[in-house]
């Protein structure tokens, strides 16, 4: 037998996830800036919902790590928190490292075959301009790695990682790339993909390796010009793990 209401619940859970998505996707590509108060009223009739809905994404958020409670009852877009960028850059490297690694042991024909050929996609967007949806291709061409490598703990924990860089390369890395910078992202990526589709655990590493370097560099560069101090973050060469 049906519970009164269970319609209504079910339809206000789809209803939060989908605020979820859409908040979410707000706050990793900056359309909310980090520090933002959450003011539940307007982000309800921004997206043309109850405040029901803006709540349970709220929460959902928070739990991530995307938004912070703070001790008033205030919520807050999490703060981009640069003394922490050091030790992200160091779980990006050694997961990066150990997906790499693992996709190309793993791989066969047919994913590699789709690897190719959204890197070819990725490659021709990065030359043409570092926006949003390049950003976007690449992320996902990451979480597609991560998805042949197989393992759903360490890609939980990757996932994570990516989306805690997503704002802070947003800001310090595509948008200041030249030309000649996104010309060596998208080689950085033909090198890494050919590594991992012929199943060269040792090239794959080191490609990987080169990748986060390079982006590292940009990004300290780029630090350097706009805030006035170093922060250095390049991870080191690769050895075997």
């Amino acid at each position: 037998m049906k519970k009164a209401g269970s319609g209504t619940n079910r339809k206000m859970q789809r209803g939060g996830l989908a605020i979820h998505e859409r908040m979410r996707d707000d706050i990793l590509w900056l359309r909310i800036e980090p520090n933002s108060a959450i003011d539940e009223v307007s982000l309800a009739a921004q997206y043309g919902v109850s405040r029901t809905p803006v709540r349970e994404a709220v929460a959902r958020l928070a739990s991530e790590g995307l938004v912070h409670h703070l001790p008033n009852r205030t919520s807050i877009v999490a703060p981009l928190v640069m003394r922490k960028l050091k030790a992200l850059f160091d779980m990006y490297y050694l997961l990066s490292r150990a997906v790499v690694r693992e996709a190309a042991a793993k791989i066969s024909e047919q994913p590699a075959s789709e690897l190719k050929g959204e890197t070819a996609e990725l490659m021709k967007a990065l030359r043409v301009s570092a926006d949003e949806p390049s950003q976007k291709m690449e992320l996902a061409l990451r979480q597609k790695i991560s998805t042949i490598s197989d393992n759903f703990f360490r890609d939980n924990a990757y996932r994570v990682i990516l989306d805690a860089g997503i704002r802070t390369k947003y800001l310090y890395l595509f948008p200041n790339c030249a030309q000649a910078d996104r010309d060596i992202l998208a080689r950085n990526w033909q090198v890494l993909v050919e590594a991992i589709c012929a199943g060269d655990v040792e090239a794959s590493d080191h490609a990987v390796t080169a990748q986060i370097q390079f982006e590292a560099q940009v990004i300290e560069r780029i630090f350097i010009a706009k805030e006035g101090y170093s922060m250095p973050i390049t991870p080191p060469l690769a050895e075997a793990v």
